[in-house]
């Protein structure tokens, strides 16, 4: 909106921030498989409910 912020002339600060961003980019691919494994592990061991059907209602009378 008209303010950018100014180029760095740091070179050690330019590098930083590549490996800062590059670390990020790798532990959300981490994260984003891991969360899958999870997922699939979970689903393995979820059994199927069983199948309902509708009768008469009990009052406990």
């Amino acid at each position: 909106m008209g303010v950018e912020p100014g180029k760095s002339k740091n070179k050690a600060a330019g590098n930083m921030a590549k490996d800062m961003k590059s670390v990020l980019e790798e532990m959300c691919k981490v994260l984003f498989k891991t969360a899958e494994q999870m997922k699939d592990r979970a689903e393995r061991r979820h059994s199927k409910a069983p199948d309902y059907k509708q009768s008469r209602k009990l009052t406990g009378k």
